[in-house]
């Protein structure tokens, strides 16, 4: 967490992708909660900033300029709903992330991996999820 001001948050999230390329951003959201009942919220997160990481974990790291990356990912939300139930919390997430347009050319080999993106940041933000709220949740 980088800020808070009552139920906005700032936060800085690393995410990191191997499959057929290596992708690693820095990204920082802005996060804001919202209660409607004692049993059901909601946040909207938002990103603010996404900087591509060139050499991730090389002494040689450093951070694309914004805009003048690889465009996988250029904007991301995620849309959280939270309902108490049953003795427990259900969450839906909505996870939407742009890229920019990649060149006619590579688009057959570009595509797949573009759309697998969201998935895999999403099954791994599920996960650390539940381990920040059920630290002896198996997995």
């Amino acid at each position: 967490m980088l800020s808070r001001v009552d139920r906005h948050f700032s936060v800085y999230y690393r995410f990191y992708r191997h499959a057929i390329v290596t992708a690693v951003y820095n990204t920082e959201f802005g996060v804001d909660y919202f209660l409607r009942d004692g049993s059901r919220g909601y946040s909207f997160a938002r990103s603010v900033r996404i900087a591509e990481v060139q050499n991730a974990g090389r002494p040689d790291e450093r951070e694309l300029p914004v805009g003048n990356d690889h465009g996988y990912m250029w904007r991301m939300n995620l849309y959280t709903r939270y309902l108490e139930k049953d003795n427990g919390v259900y969450i839906e997430i909505e996870f939407v992330a742009l890229s920019r347009t990649i060149p006619r050319i590579f688009a057959l080999l570009v595509n797949p991996y573009l759309r697998s993106i969201p998935r895999e940041y999403l099954t791994n933000y599920i996960q650390a999820t539940q381990r920040a709220v059920s630290p002896n949740w198996a997995y």
